[in-house]
């Protein structure tokens, strides 16, 4: 397997990583047992991934939490992901700490190496800046998370205008603390 920088993060990944949501969810959306789906991330992890990104909506934490069990955590990339969304209700900071918090017990953890705010829409990014981000710095400080992300939804911003915003800002040198 070879091996790279996952952006600034220093953090050294496998190129290929394990995903656990889109349409399978390790075979849960098909069937399979969750005995079936820990194998498949023992598998991947035989072959050299260390890289695995899950998400509470996808309903597989528990399953690479079991999964990892045992395992060297120095050794592997564990990423996971919060709806910025209550219903049709943004979220504020103390409820996204809230999922962080679900999401190190669901995955029988103590930090994860990247948490991500998912599928934010540009019309959103400002509200996420202001009412989420000083609560995941706070998180980070904290020993929970050890970096910060943020993810779009490509069909709702086909240009990805929030993406190029929050790579523009995190060189700025402005009041805000990018993710």
């Amino acid at each position: 397997m070879d091996y790279t920088t996952l952006g600034k993060t220093g953090l050294k990944v496998s190129v290929a990583g394990l995903g656990m949501g889109g349409n399978s969810r390790l075979g849960q959306n098909t069937g399979r047992t969750e005995d079936e789906s820990i194998r498949i991330v023992k598998l991947a992890m035989d072959m050299g991934v260390n890289f695995f990104d899950t998400a509470k909506v996808y309903g597989t934490e528990a399953i690479l939490g079991k999964a990892l069990q045992g395992t060297d955590r120095d050794s592997l990339v564990v990423a996971t992901k919060a709806t910025i969304w209550h219903g049709d209700e943004p979220k504020k900071g103390a409820a996204i700490i809230r999922d962080l918090e679900e999401s190190l017990k669901t995955l029988r953890m103590e930090y994860v190496d990247l948490f991500q705010l998912h599928a934010v829409p540009p019309e959103r990014y400002d509200q996420v800046m202001e009412d989420i981000a000083p609560s995941l710095q706070q998180a980070k400080r904290d020993g929970k998370i050890r970096h910060m992300g943020i993810s779009e939804s490509a069909p709702v911003d086909p240009a990805h205008t929030m993406l190029e915003r929050a790579v523009n800002e995190a060189h700025a040198d402005d009041q805000r603390q990018p993710l």
